[in-house]
């Protein structure tokens, strides 16, 4: 296919260890192209890309691996795919690097949950999770402390707030 039908490059993002990294896999398989040309210039162009309208069955989802440069290992995060239509899974590292904290998303934006992954086995520990009936702001986490600590941001009682979180999914 064309290469603007191709998907983006992927993010990847490095353990401090240098050891390991985690990479955010893109599945674009059966997801529709939507067609967009520009005509701004003699020739028109075909800007076509990925999208999934409201009521598509299929969906662009992204999975994490962790990918070990020195073992040459690649594990897979044990959780479901998450949504890529306007949220990232965003792993980011503890200062160990022996944990990934990575965000999930259901479609429609209705729940959240936050994890913790371990980076030897990709097993993941629920730290925070997050729902509303009708839509979950999707705000990131962030670490504090070297990822010993996650603050999270929720209005789950219709005021916005932080809640702070200890790495092993603690309300602190």
């Amino acid at each position: 296919p064309p290469s603007r039908w191709r998907p983006r490059r992927v993010f990847m993002n490095w353990a401090p260890d240098s050891r390991k990294f985690a990479v955010d896999r893109m599945d674009y398989r059966g997801v529709g192209r939507y067609p967009l040309y520009s005509s701004t210039q003699t020739k028109p162009r075909d800007r076509s890309y990925y999208y999934a309208a409201a009521g598509d069955s299929v969906i662009p989802v992204s999975d994490v691996h962790i990918v070990d440069v020195i073992d040459k290992t690649n594990i897979k995060v044990d959780q479901a795919p998450s949504v890529t239509v306007n949220a990232s899974t965003n792993p980011q590292w503890s200062r160990t690097s022996d944990k990934l904290f990575v965000m999930h998303v259901a479609r429609g934006y209705k729940r959240m949950q936050l994890s913790a992954v371990d980076a030897r086995t990709g097993k993941t520990t629920l730290i925070a999770r997050d729902s509303f009936p009708s839509w979950v702001e999707s705000r990131t986490y962030t670490r504090v402390n070297g990822g010993e600590d996650i603050l999270v941001l929720s209005e789950r009682d219709g005021w916005n707030h932080i809640y702070p979180y200890a790495s092993d999914g603690k309300l602190v």
